[in-house]
C-alpha cells in the first residue's frame, strides 16, 4: 500500500476529522447555508412553474434552463480557479447569486413573473452558478493539510448532498405554510447569511503572479487530458452524468411533477416529501460517518444506484403518498452516498496543479445529466405520462447498473488504492 493510500484508509476510519480546522470548519457552514438557498430557490421556481403551466414540459424547461449555461461556463471558471484566488472567486459568485435571488423574490412580490420570464431569469442564474461550483470544489486543499484531504473532500460531499436535501425540506415547508414567495424569501436569505460567513475564511493558497503562456482553452484540454489516463476519473464522470440524468432530475428538477402527478398531491405533500428526501440524506451521513465509512468506494456506489431503482420504482408502483415518503427516503441515502463515493474518489486521483480543471469537467458532466434529464423527462411525461417516464428511467438505470458491475473491474477503479494520485 502507498503511502497515499495508507493515509486515505486512516482518514476514512475519522471522516469528520477536517472539522477540526477552524477555516475548513467554517467555509462548511457558510457553503452550507448558502448551498440550502440553491436548492430552496430550486424547489421554489419548478412548484411556482407548474402552477402557472401546469406543464411537465415547462417545468422539465426550467430545469434545464437553471442549469444548462453551467455546462458552458463551468470549464472557464475551473481553468480560472486554477490560476485566480479561489476564495475571491467564490465571494464574487456569492455576491452575484444573492442579488439574483432578491430579484427574484421582488418579481414575485410585484406579481411580475411569468413563464417565459422565469426562464430567462433561470438562464442568468444557471450562468453564475456555474463559477461556484470548481472554486467551491476546490477549496478543501487550501484549508486542511494533505493528511485531511480526504476527510475534507468527504465532509465537503456530505455537506453539499445535505443541503441539496435540506434545501428542498425547508422549500416545502415555506411551500406549504405561504407558498414560493416565503421560498423566494428563505432563499435570499440563505445566499446572505452563507456569503458572510464564507467571507471570512483564510485560505493557505498562494497564487502566482507571474503571466501563463497558455490560454484557458489549453490550460482546460490539459485537464482533459489528464483525466483519460486515469480509469477512475472516467467511471466517476460517466457515474455522474447517468444518474444526474436518470435519477437527480426525477427528485429534483421534476419533483413537482411527480408529486402531482404520480402521488396526487400538492406543496404541502411536496414539502413532506422534501422532508422524506432530507431525513434519507441525514441517517446516510449518520452511517457514513461510522460504520460506513469502511465500505468500498466501488460498493457504496454500487449500493446507491441499487437504492435508486428501488426508490423510483416504489414511487412509480403504487402511486400512493405515504409509499412516496418511503421512497423519497431511500432515494435520500442513495444521492448521499452516490455523491460521496464519486467526489471522494475525483479528489483523490487529482494533484492540486489540476483540480479545479478536473473538478470542473466533473461538474459539468453532473450538472448536465440533470437538466438534459428533466428537460427530456418533462417532454415524454407530457405525451405519455409522469408515472411512465419514472419506470423508464428506473428501467433504464437497472440496465446502467448491471453493464457496470459486470464490467471488467466491477467499478473497483473508484477505491482510493486506484484513484489515489501515483497509483
Amino acid at each position: 500500500m502507498t503511502p497515499r493510500s495508507t493515509a486515505s484508509a486512516a482518514a476514512s476510519e475519522r471522516p469528520l476529522e477536517s472539522l477540526r480546522h477552524p477555516q475548513f470548519r467554517r467555509f462548511i457552514i457558510g457553503a452550507t447555508i448558502a448551498n440550502c438557498g440553491q436548492f430552496i430557490q430550486g424547489l421554489a421556481t419548478p412548484f411556482l412553474m407548474n402552477e402557472l403551466t401546469g406543464s411537465p414540459a415547462w417545468v422539465g424547461a426550467a430545469g434545464f434552463a437553471s442549469l444548462a449555461p453551467s455546462i458552458f461556463f463551468t470549464p472557464v471558471a475551473g481553468a480560472l480557479t486554477d490560476r485566480l484566488d479561489r476564495h475571491k472567486m467564490l465571494m464574487v459568485a456569492y455576491a452575484i447569486v444573492t442579488m439574483a435571488s432578491l430579484l427574484y423574490l421582488g418579481l414575485f412580490t410585484a406579481d411580475l413573473l411569468t413563464p417565459w420570464r422565469i426562464i430567462f431569469i433561470q438562464l442568468a442564474f444557471g450562468g453564475v452558478i456555474g463559477f461556484l461550483f470548481a472554486p467551491i470544489q476546490a477549496m478543501p486543499a487550501v484549508l486542511v493539510p494533505p493528511a485531511d484531504l480526504m476527510s475534507s473532500v468527504r465532509t465537503l460531499s456530505m455537506s453539499f448532498t445535505g443541503s441539496r436535501a435540506l434545501g428542498p425540506l425547508i422549500g416545502g415547508i415555506a411551500l406549504a405554510v405561504s407558498g414560493p414567495g416565503l421560498g423566494f424569501a428563505f432563499a435570499a436569505a440563505a445566499f446572505s447569511i452563507g456569503m458572510v460567513v464564507v467571507w471570512g475564511v483564510e485560505t493557505t493558497q498562494v497564487v502566482s503572479t507571474e503571466p501563463r503562456a497558455t490560454s484557458l482553452l489549453s490550460e482546460y484540454r490539459e485537464g482533459l487530458a489528464f483525466i483519460r489516463h486515469r480509469p477512475g476519473l472516467r467511471l466517476a464522470i460517466r457515474n455522474g452524468f447517468t444518474l444526474g440524468f436518470l435519477a437527480a432530475a426525477l427528485v429534483f428538477a421534476l419533483a413537482a411533477s411527480v408529486a402531482r402527478d404520480v402521488l396526487d398531491t400538492g406543496g404541502g405533500g411536496l414539502g413532506a416529501l422534501g422532508f422524506a428526501l432530507g431525513i434519507g440524506s441525514i441517517v446516510a451521513s449518520v452511517v457514513m460517518a461510522g460504520p460506513g465509512s469502511r465500505v468500498q468506494l466501488a460498493n457504496m456506489e454500487a449500493i446507491a444506484q441499487v437504492l435508486y431503482i428501488v426508490g423510483l420504482v416504489t414511487i412509480a408502483a403504487t402511486g400512493q403518498f405515504v409509499v412516496g415518503l418511503v421512497g423519497f427516503f431511500v432515494m435520500g441515502i442513495a444521492h448521499m452516498w452516490h455523491n460521496v463515493s464519486l467526489s471522494t474518489s475525483m479528489q483523490l486521483a487529482v494533484t492540486d496543479e489540476f483540480r479545479g480543471r478536473v473538478m470542473s469537467v466533473w461538474m459539468v458532466f453532473l450538472l448536465a445529466g440533470i437538466p438534459l434529464g428533466a428537460l427530456i423527462g418533462g417532454f415524454i411525461a407530457s405525451a405519455t405520462s409522469t408515472r411512465a417516464v419514472v419506470f423508464f428511467y428506473a428501467f433504464l438505470l437497472a440496465l446502467f447498473l448491471a453493464g457496470s458491475w459486470f464490467g471488467a473491474d466491477r467499478m473497483r477503479s473508484l477505491n482510493p488504492e486506484s484513484a489515489s494520485v501515483g497509483a
